[in-house]
This record gives structure tokens, C-alpha cells and sequence, in this order.
């Protein structure tokens, strides 16, 4: 980009005062000059006139014409070249060491005099010793722009020469993309609060279900151990083999109960360290800085809005009913004891096929 610059500058000079042109005048032989150093090479010459570049002469004064476009373009040249930024030497108001610099108006301030200049609209201050790193090294000015494809700031000559042509509409002000930034991830800290809330809210309801139920649990293997007791003699095999059905059932329960509160305390550390990234990245667009590489900041948004998402976990009721397994057990026990069938032996079966068709 620096070669195509003094390039061009080179076509935009005169030959006669080694300027960029002023007021520029062409001759016949489609040679430009500027006026004032064409008009003085010729009064110096008495003799014939001759073009100081091609040597091309006239017999008579040739006829010149202004030049408007190349007017033009000179000038447009003449704004890209920005003169190189001033770093403020000593604060603006008391004159005591800089802490932060203005980009915009190239003042420094103490770290008295900070909150003054904030105050201040459309200014942007940066760290004293971080003004190289806002300086662009090829064309000396400050970086006061941010391009979206590039993911870091560049300077007006940046801009204008290497942003606009291919992607324009991606380029803004620093304060406004970083104004937009910090807003993203207001809103993306306030969606996954609610969803922590949501999850938490999740979690207490599927502990105390669990706990619940293990009452239940407790409190019918009390009653079916008292009532087996009373038949003791008579059904001892078939109470042993009823109670490990039921304790079977019960690890189950207690086995999926772990494994969904496991998954849901699982999804609550992801979501709280998504949070702590999604509040380290709020505290970091404090500082300005952050702008120059926005590249992890994107990520963490896109982590953030995936996770957000994404359904929350749903809580699983487990399909337990005390009172028909009592049931059962007790038309069972009736079985057994009024010798139905004539099968002694079939009931406990049945109870157990019960007992895993209930639970």
C-alpha cells in the first residue's frame, strides 16, 4: 500500500518543482505543470517555447488549458495524507504526567483530569503507553475505525484506501461498534441469568421429588416388611424375594434420580462458567483495547447464544404409585393364603411380574 501511494504521488508531481501540482495547466503534448512554474519557465526563456518534460518545442505560445480533474484528484490526495499525530507531552488542564490520550482531539489527561475528558462526547481515550499500538505504522495517523471483516481497528487512510473498496459497509466508528459490543453482551449476561434462574428452579423441584419419593419408598417397604412379618412362616422366601424386587426398583429410581440431577448440575457449572466468560468479556470491553482483536469476543458471543439456544434439560417424573403396588401385594398375600388354583407357588410369582409391571 506504501509503494502504491508514492507511485501516485509521483504521477501528482510537478517535473519543474518536484510539488504536488497547483493549479495545474496541460500543453498541447498532454504535459502538466504547475501554472505558476510554467508561466516562470518561459518568461526565463526569451526563445522558443518548449515543454520542460518532453522538450517539445512551439513556435508560437501554445494554448493551455486547466486541468480540473487532476485538480481534483491532487486534492483528494492531499486529504489522505493526514499529518502525523502529536502525543500530548503533559495533561491538557494541569500539565502533569498523561495518563490517558484523546484520540480524537490528541490531548492528554492525568488520571485527575480522566473523568473530565469522559465526560466530554465523541472522545476516546486510551492508555498513554498503548499509543503506539493505536497508531497506524504505515501511515502515522490513529486508528478511529473499526472493520467487522478485519476484526481490528485501522486508520482513515486504512480505511478509505483498503476497507472501502471491498467491504465499506463493515466500517464504523470505534466508540459506535464498541458502544454496540458492550450492548450485545449486556443482553446476552441478562438471557443466560434468566436461564441459570431457570435451571435452579429445575434442580429444587427434581430434589424434592426425589426425596419425596424416597419417603415413599421408605414408608411402603416398612408396611410391606410388617404385613410379611405377620405370615412369616408361611411366606419367609416369598417376602425375601418381594423386598429385593422392591429394593431393585428402588436403586433404579435412585439411579436415574442421580443421573438426571448429575446432568442438571452438569448444565448448571457449563452455564455458570459461560457466565463468568460472558461477565470477563463485559469487564474487558471496559477497556478499549479489546477492539483490536474482537475475534475470541464474537466466540464467546456465538457460545453464549448457542447455549441459550438450547432447550433446558426436562425433568422426568418417576412412575411409581404406593398405593396400587400395596394393592397387589395384597391380593396376592389373599391368593397365597386361600391356596387359589391350588398353587402355592404361583403367587409370589405373580406378585413379582406385578411388581415389575407397577414399577
Amino acid at each position: 500500500m506504501d509503494t502504491v501511494c508514492k507511485n501516485l504521488e509521483k504521477e501528482l508531481t510537478c517535473a519543474i518543482c518536484l510539488q504536488l501540482f497547483e493549479e495545474p495547466l496541460e500543453l498541447p503534448c498532454m504535459h502538466n505543470f504547475c501554472q505558476e512554474c510554467i508561466c516562470r519557465a518561459w518568461d526565463d526563456n526569451v526563445g522558443a517555447k518548449r515543454c520542460p518534460e518532453c522538450n517539445r518545442t512551439y513556435n508560437r505560445e501554445p494554448f493551455v488549458a486547466e486541468n480540473l480533474k487532476l485538480a481534483n484528484i491532487v486534492q483528494r490526495f492531499k486529504d489522505l495524507e493526514a499529518p502525523m499525530p502529536l502525543v500530548a507531552s503533559g495533561c491538557a488542564v494541569c500539565g502533569k504526567q498523561v495518563r490517558k490520550v484523546c484520540l480524537h482531539c490528541a490531548e492528554g489527561c492525568c488520571a485527575a483530569h480522566v473523568q473530565m475528558h469522559i465526560d466530554q462526547a465523541g472522545h476516546l481515550l486510551v492508555n498513554a503507553e498503548d499509543m503506539q499500538s493505536w497508531t497506524c505504522l504505515q501511515h502515522g495517523n490513529y486508528k478511529l475505525y473499526h472493520c467487522d471483516e478485519e476484526n481490528t481497528v485501522v486508520c482513515q487512510q486504512c480505511y478509505l484506501a483498503r476497507c472501502v473498496p471491498s467491504h465499506g459497509q463493515a466500517v464504523c466508528d470505534v466508540e459506535v461498534r464498541r458502544n454496540g459490543m458492550r450492548q450485545a453482551f449486556m443482553e446476552q449476561q441478562g438471557k443466560i441469568e434468566e436461564r441459570m434462574l431457570a435451571i435452579r428452579e429445575t434442580l429444587t423441584i427434581a430434589e424434592a421429588n426425589k426425596w419425596q419419593t424416597e419417603k415413599s419408598f421408605r414408608t411402603i417397604r416398612e408396611t410391606v416388611e410388617l404385613r410379611y412379618r405377620k405370615m412369616q412362616e408361611l411366606l419367609m422366601w416369598d417376602m425375601d424375594r418381594t423386598l429385593q424386587k422392591l429394593d431393585a426398583a428402588h436403586s433404579r429410581f435412585c439411579a436415574e434420580s442421580s443421573a438426571q440431577i448429575l446432568r442438571l448440575s452438569k448444565t448448571e457449572e457449563d452455564t455458570m462458567e459461560l457466565l463468568s466468560s460472558v461477565q470477563m468479556a463485559l469487564q474487558k470491553t471496559e477497556d478499549v483495547n479489546f477492539m483490536k482483536d474482537t475475534a475470541s469476543f464474537r466466540e464467546w458471543l456465538n457460545r453464549s447464544e448457542s447455549n441459550i439456544s438450547r432447550e433446558s434439560p426436562l425433568l422426568s417424573q418417576a412412575n411409581f404409585e404406593p398405593r396400587h403396588f400395596l394393592v397387589e401385594v395384597s391380593k396376592n398375600l389373599q391368593n397365597l393364603l386361600e391356596g387359589r388354583n391350588g398353587e402355592t407357588v404361583s403367587g409370589p410369582e405373580r406378585m413379582a411380574k406385578g411388581l415389575l409391571r407397577i414399577v
